[in-house]
């Protein structure tokens, strides 16, 4: 089984619409999208299966967050809750009066869930191997393969993308997927975001990256391969 997926913010229209458009290419190519990774997908289920997840910056998940979930129409978001004063989510985010309210609300929220079960998934990924159910070790790096969406934002880093793809899984045509990622990888897919760009400069403060530094590991960055700032 190939299993391909995102956390939540970090890339899941692009890899959807790319392998779906692959499949239209090569309609015997079978695949799976994971939903809710921080949910549903365990290191265990993937002996015997190779896996294709997109991670992102941290502070570009929280940006992104901030932007989305006050225009989002997904019913989480939208349902009255008790922590915030009987508002929605998206209605009390909405209602904050600075960016700087609304990033420190949205670092605090969903982004810190989703940070939080990206950087525990790829720690324990680069650090343990399991014990498979047939009684060997078995090493997680030969299942999964980890794209970064700031790859799509470039030529030189969608090639990257098609090499490492077809490398993992080399049943895939690397010409084909090379097209459908130059066509559709390269789309700006989410009418939050400006352009293909990193933003978080243009937002983050002192305070919030102090802020960001007292919720999360200090290796967050060096297990999910970023620079700090």
């Amino acid at each position: 089984m190939i299993y391909i997926g995102a956390w939540h913010k970090t890339g899941t229209n692009i890899i959807k619409r790319i392998f779906n458009k692959y499949k239209e290419e090569i309609p015997e190519f079978n695949y799976h999208y994971q939903k809710k990774l921080q949910c549903n997908f365990h290191h265990y289920r993937l002996e015997n299966s190779k896996a294709i997840l997109c991670i992102r910056n941290p502070y570009e998940i929280i940006i992104s967050g901030m932007r989305y979930h006050q225009i989002t129409k997904e019913r989480n978001y939208l349902k009255p809750n008790d922590r915030y004063n009987g508002l929605s989510y998206k209605d009390h985010i909405s209602s904050l009066e600075t960016d700087e309210e609304k990033i420190l609300f949205e670092m605090r929220e969903t982004s810190y869930l989703t940070i939080t079960s990206m950087y525990d998934f790829l720690r324990d990924h680069s650090q343990y191997e399991i014990y498979s159910k047939t009684n060997k070790n078995h090493n997680l790096n030969d299942d999964i393969v980890f794209i970064k969406l700031e790859q799509f934002w470039t030529e030189q880093g969608r090639e990257e993308v098609a090499a490492t793809i077809t490398s993992h899984v080399p049943s895939m045509d690397k010409d084909i997927l090379t097209k459908c990622i130059e066509k559709h990888g390269s789309k700006k897919l989410n009418k939050t975001h400006s352009g293909f760009n990193y933003t978080y400069q243009d937002y983050f403060t002192d305070s919030l990256y102090k802020e960001f530094n007292s919720l999360f590991p200090p290796d967050v960055f060096d297990i999910l391969g970023y620079p700090r700032k």
